[in-house]
């Protein structure tokens, strides 16, 4: 799988193109499912990157700064709790919203310093977006 992070951002000038708008890291290992989040993001005015691996959004949560983790809660070479807690402990005003098709994955998934939100696989692009704007907004913990 490639380990570049597939990035879109909004043309300059566009309604979906706030000056504020925040900037997302999707960490998901199913490639169609990770550019459909990335598109469905960016449509909504978000700066949005996305990584398929632990490795490769580790390093660009530590290097570069992000509003929001969205992370799977399995994914090569790592889970989504540890990329959350490295993420957190780097920018601990992050915020961090965790996806699985494992409902029992929820039960797992405590971050010292946030109140992760969670959504459960298959959900569909409204629910995502409604759930990223939640996070996005929650006062900080």
């Amino acid at each position: 799988m490639n380990e570049r992070p597939s990035t879109q951002m909004p043309r300059e000038g566009s309604a979906a193109n706030p000056p504020d708008a925040a900037r997302i890291l999707v960490v998901e290992d199913f490639e169609p499912l990770r550019v459909l989040m990335v598109r469905v993001l960016t449509l909504e005015g978000y700066e949005v990157a996305g990584v398929g691996t632990a490795s490769r959004a580790l390093a660009l949560s530590t290097s570069e700064h992000f509003d929001l983790l969205i992370a799977d809660h399995d994914v090569p070479g790592g889970d989504g709790t540890d990329i959350a807690r490295q993420s957190v402990a780097h920018n601990p005003r992050i915020g961090v919203l965790f996806v699985s098709g494992n409902a029992e994955a929820s039960l797992d998934l405590e971050v010292p310093g946030t109140s992760p939100g969670f959504l459960q696989k298959p959900f569909d692009i409204d629910e995502l977006a409604l759930r990223v704007r939640q996070v996005l907004t929650a006062p900080p913990v």
